[in-house]
């Protein structure tokens, strides 16, 4: 049946750009990244599906060309999308992390280092939203905790004396 060969190679074309644009990505971008962005997606998602465009268009180019962030898109449509996107959550340390947070249309900003939440934002806000979102997390990120090289006490550290 035709329609059936179509589907399947919809759905083999989608898993291979996904595992090839995850691939690119995590190796183009710096392995001291301090921020992980993990953008889960899903086919049957309405939110998703209204905000795909002006996500791929106006924040994915930013956020694959930053050093300090590693952007993994997990497609969390059907257990072939989620099999895709296994090797680059694996690779990036986030898999046990994807597992439990998947809310579709999300975007959860991680900390690099110690693979947790810094925040996390629906692409349904406005990019305005979700770039202030972006910008703290960068901010908060793989900064070095109290006693290690770099790291300098202010009014926010718990371990201040």
């Amino acid at each position: 049946n035709i329609k059936t060969m179509v589907s399947t190679i919809k759905k083999f074309g989608i898993i291979v750009f996904i595992t090839v644009m995850g691939a690119l990505n995590v190796s183009a971008q710096s392995e001291n990244s301090k921020v992980i962005v993990l953008l889960n997606k899903a086919s049957w998602c309405s939110v998703c599906q209204a905000n795909d465009s002006r996500v791929k268009k106006d924040l994915m180019p930013i956020l694959m060309q930053d050093k300090d962030v590693q952007l993994v898109v997990n497609d969390i449509s059907n257990k072939d999308t989620k099999a895709a996107s296994k090797p680059m959550l694996d690779k990036t340390g986030i898999f046990s992390f994807a597992k439990k947070n998947t809310g579709a249309g999300m975007l959860y900003f991680i900390d690099a280092k110690t693979k947790k939440l810094i925040s996390s934002v629906s692409i349904s806000k406005s990019n305005e939203e979700i770039m202030k979102m972006y910008k703290e997390a960068l901010s908060k990120g793989d900064l070095p905790k109290h006693g290690e090289k770099g790291h300098v006490c202010d009014k926010s550290c718990k371990s201040r004396m």
